[in-house]
C-alpha cells in the first residue's frame, strides 16, 4: 500500500518502488534522499555510462534493519569527472 510523507514543503508518495534524491547542503557535500519502505534492503548502484546497461556498480547495500524510517540520508563522495548517476534497487 502506499504510503505519503510530507516533510519540509515536499510530499512524497512511496509505492512498490523506491525514489533517489539528490541533495546538496553546500558546495562540496553531496548526498541523497532515499524514500522507501521500512525493513526494505536496498542496493545503491552506480554508473558513468548510462548507454551501457552492464556499467552499473554497486556501491554498497543497505540492509532492511536500517531502514527504520520512511527516509534516510546517504552521503557521497567527492564526485570527479565525468559525472556519475545512481540508482537503488529492492
Amino acid at each position: 500500500d502506499p504510503t505519503l510523507l510530507a516533510n519540509d514543503g515536499r510530499a512524497v508518495v512511496i509505492g512498490a518502488q523506491p525514489l533517489l534524491e539528490p541533495t546538496f547542503t553546500s558546495p562540496t557535500i553531496r548526498q541523497m534522499m532515499l524514500y522507501g519502505r521500512r525493513g526494505t534492503t536496498y542496493t545503491v548502484e552506480a554508473s558513468t555510462n548510462l548507454a551501457n546497461p552492464l556499467a552499473w556498480r554497486s556501491r554498497g547495500t543497505l540492509p532492511g534493519s536500517t531502514m527504520t524510517n520512511l527516509f534516510r540520508v546517504l552521503p557521497l563522495p567527492a564526485s570527479p569527472a565525468p559525472p556519475v548517476y545512481y540508482r537503488i534497487r529492492q
